[in-house]
């Protein structure tokens, strides 16, 4: 057994690759808030937000999507406004950078939509007032960027069981041609997300579980 001059135990000491002062300073990262973004989302003009509350090997998340746009022209718009809740178990949370690494989740979704693809016909949740309701399961991955680990990296996907009730409309006249019902089974999300953390406990001294 050996000490630095610092006096710190070299055979606990944090490994080289992790950040010394973090350890050092002893900011447990196992309580932690996250702020996230989704780029996949925001890459379609979806305006998006995540917050997530991670303690131990769990989190819980709530995810906010919203956009009330056409793209280019009345006849193509994807409008939507979804709240997607969930809860995350992590199979290797790190002490020192947090939450990272494999996990898998389950989530509730509810969802308004208003979609038209440049066809004759465009969709919408029933009267504009009867979201899509369900649920599902997703897995994912995450790791830091940077030395300071608290920017973060996650890449996520879900599929989901939703039960819609939607107007079929005319994509030029606004005439309701019919309303249907349908079982939507398929993927719910997909994620390229950037994050950033916030310690929520700090301990002085080596960072314990």
């Amino acid at each position: 057994m050996g000490e630095t001059e610092l006096g710190i135990d070299t055979e606990t000491a944090a490994p080289a690759h992790l950040c010394v002062s973090d350890y050092f300073y002893g900011k447990s990262r196992l309580n932690a808030l996250t702020f996230k973004v989704n780029a996949v989302a925001a890459a379609v003009a979806v305006t998006n937000a995540a917050f997530e509350l991670e303690w131990r090997r769990w989190s819980v998340q709530l995810p906010l999507y919203y956009s009330n746009l056409d793209y280019f022209s009345h006849r193509v718009k994807f409008r939507t406004g979804v709240i997607q809740p969930g809860v995350r178990y992590w199979f290797a949370p790190d002490r020192v950078v947090g939450h990272t690494g494999f996990f898998a989740g389950a989530h509730f979704g509810i969802a308004w939509y208003n979609m038209s693809f440049g066809g004759t016909d465009r969709i919408q949740d029933r009267d504009g007032r009867t979201p899509a309701l369900g649920g599902g399961l997703e897995g994912g991955w995450r790791r830091t960027l940077g030395r300071s680990g608290h920017w973060k990296l996650e890449l996520s996907l879900g599929v989901g069981v939703y039960s819609a009730r939607y107007d079929l409309i005319d994509n030029t006249t606004g005439v309701l041609r019919h309303t249907s019902s349908k079982v939507f089974v398929g993927v719910d999300h997909v994620g390229v997300t950037f994050g950033y953390s916030l310690d929520l406990k700090k301990k002085g001294g080596v960072v314990t579980w």
